[in-house]
């Protein structure tokens, strides 16, 4: 389970910062919101595992509203 949290955690740092998500997109931007998707059902899976890992389930659902804060920049930034 340990191992599958870092897991988890590395995708979200992916998902957050692959450049590709922040090149121009066509104005509805699928790759963002897919990822906004993705991120958000990562957090509902961290939120319900029972053990806490030392605190790391915690400051990887904070890294995972970082990541969900930033894609909603994404998106207002295009809107400018």
């Amino acid at each position: 389970m340990r191992k599958s949290l870092g897991c988890i955690t590395a995708l979200v740092f992916i998902v957050a910062f692959t450049p590709a998500l922040h090149a121009q997109a066509p104005t509805d931007h699928p790759e963002i919101r897919k990822a906004i998707e993705a991120l958000k059902q990562t957090k509902q899976d961290l939120e319900h595992v029972s053990h806490d890992y030392a605190g790391h389930r915690v400051l990887a659902v904070r890294h995972v509203d970082d990541a969900l804060r930033e894609l909603d920049e994404c998106l207002k930034a295009e809107e400018k």
